[in-house]
């Protein structure tokens, strides 16, 4: 597994649809470790370590635009990763993130 984001920013950016079918997103920011074989985003203020599979490390993409780097929390890389509600009875089957999506701010 490549090594190149050691140390680096990295934003997770989440996209879901709500349950009107509308685009939602999240932002995760944090740092890339690596470990051995094992990769994961180092998150800020005591929030669980968040793995990166392997086969998501080629997906990793610089963030080359100033406008884009203010969303992604002036991160220097992204992953991008598409997430969605499951029925109780699918949970068994799929890995969990333990990341807990942002509540809107209403004011």
């Amino acid at each position: 597994m490549s090594s190149e984001f050691e140390g680096k920013t990295l934003a997770l950016l989440l996209m879901a649809k709500t349950e009107e079918g509308d685009d939602d997103w999240a932002v995760f920011p944090g740092t890339f470790r690596k470990d051995g074989d094992r990769a994961y985003l180092e998150r800020d203020d005591g929030h669980e370590d968040f793995e990166i599979r392997e086969e998501w490390v080629e997906r990793i993409r610089p963030v080359d635009n100033e406008e884009v780097r203010s969303i992604l929390q002036n991160c220097d890389f992204f992953l991008s990763l598409s997430v969605g509600s499951i029925a109780d009875s699918e949970r068994e089957s799929l890995d969990t993130t333990g990341l807990k999506w942002p509540q809107e701010d209403n004011g």
